[in-house]
């Protein structure tokens, strides 16, 4: 089974976190899973499917009939962007511009002369009260490049404060008339994202490059494991999608807020339970890693290459920037024929995932694993779908296997 079509769908529909988990929940709702809302008093539906979600933060779980412990599988639903300013509307020799900033740390370079889309959440003044409203624009936004003759260092470095995105010319042109939306708008959570598909490269090994890759491939690979999950009679399956990961988790929906452990733990106390379920509990954190790029080989540990194709990625750091824990560690090779083992090279810095957060927070043993990824944090990623196959494997042998 190909599932170019799929993920493609997928990311087409999903270009902020917001637009994400919106996604999930209907392809959830459509497979047995029913919204449960937890600030209600109504009694937890034992033996069924539920989710739940906040924005971009989206979690689903398979209610077992007693309970003895938990499994866990975690990832995020943003990525790197560019996120308009509060007031981003620039006019200049004719021109109007949107100006933007970095949301996260995306590859500013790979943003220049691209066609870009606008999504996200609007705030509406109404004789209701405020309004949140979704909008997804079908127009285009193009960040013009700086010709090679009028700068010399255009190809060397990019001047984040010159991040503008051209609209239209000779227009006067509000926000609200741009976004065609009638009434007063307070403020605005918009971002620009790659307005290009998926697409496929290779013949026999099939590669697949597009945006957004990181981080919504795990969630895709999440959701394809979710459809058809059957509840366990005494063990609880959860998958938990939080926002925010790019820019630190320290946010309502991110890894480091206590939104996901008081519903837990709402869970595990319907059960009237008296043994330790997170002693008992394991969670793996799904994110990509860095595959070895031919151009910058001296990046990379030669102990330890990280290859398209080469099976799922066990991620290593000794000050541990990722979650570790040798018996999943060990768990994972197992579950899974094919793996490699990422570290980085001693001088070479590294970012960091939401598993130790999760980890720390819950008291919950965790390890980060994740599928090889050319580009991180570029408009266009490239990932081998054998991987992602084998991220699908993974994840449905964990909720059944060991």
């Amino acid at each position: 089974m190909s599932h170019f079509a799929n993920l493609k769908k997928f990311i087409d529909s999903s270009p902020t976190s917001l637009f994400c988990a919106y996604t999930m929940a209907q392809h959830l709702e459509k497979n047995g899973y029913k919204l449960f809302e937890f600030h209600k008093d109504a009694p937890l539906p034992i033996g069924e499917k539920i989710y739940l979600r906040h924005k971009g933060l989206i979690g689903a779980f398979c209610l077992p009939k007693t309970l003895k412990k938990a499994k866990y599988l975690l990832a995020h639903t943003d990525s790197p962007c560019l996120k308009l300013k509060p007031h981003p509307l620039i006019k200049a020799f004719g021109m109007n511009f949107l100006a933007c900033e970095p949301y996260g740390s995306p590859l500013l370079s790979s943003y220049l002369g691209k066609p870009l889309r606008l999504a996200g959440q609007i705030a509406l003044d109404t004789p209701h009260g405020i309004e949140l409203k979704n909008v997804a624009l079908s127009r285009t936004f193009i960040i013009p490049d700086p010709a090679i003759h009028l700068s010399k260092e255009a190809n060397a470095a990019l001047d984040k404060g010159k991040l503008h995105a051209l609209v239209s010319i000779n227009e006067d042109l509000t926000l609200g008339q741009l976004l065609e939306i009638e009434g007063k708008i307070l403020g605005h959570d918009l971002y620009l994202t790659l307005d290009e598909p998926l697409v496929e490269i290779g013949s026999s090994q099939k590669l697949f490059a597009g945006p957004r890759l990181d981080n919504l491939s795990s969630c895709y690979a999440l959701l394809e494991t979710l459809t058809n999950l059957k509840c366990s009679s005494d063990t609880l399956y959860g998958a938990l999608f939080f926002d925010h990961e790019e820019i630190g988790s320290e946010t309502f929906d991110g890894a480091k807020s206590h939104f996901f452990k008081k519903r837990i733990k709402k869970i595990i106390d319907s059960y009237h339970t008296e043994s330790m379920i997170d002693v008992k509990s394991q969670a793996y954190s799904l994110d990509v890693a860095h595959a070895n790029h031919p151009s910058y080989p001296e990046k990379f540990d030669i102990e330890h290459p990280i290859l398209l194709g080469g099976g799922l990625v066990l991620k290593h750091h000794s000050q541990h920037k990722y979650a570790q824990d040798l018996e999943l560690f060990a768990m994972a090779k197992k579950l899974c024929p094919k793996t490699q083992t990422f570290t980085m090279r001693n001088e070479v810095g590294t970012g960091s995932t939401l598993g130790p957060y999760f980890s720390s927070l819950f008291s919950i043993a965790t390890q980060d694993v994740g599928i090889p990824l050319l580009g991180m944090h570029s408009t266009t990623e490239i990932i081998a779908e054998e991987d992602l196959k084998n991220l699908i494997d993974f994840a449905k042998g964990f909720y059944h296997g060991l």
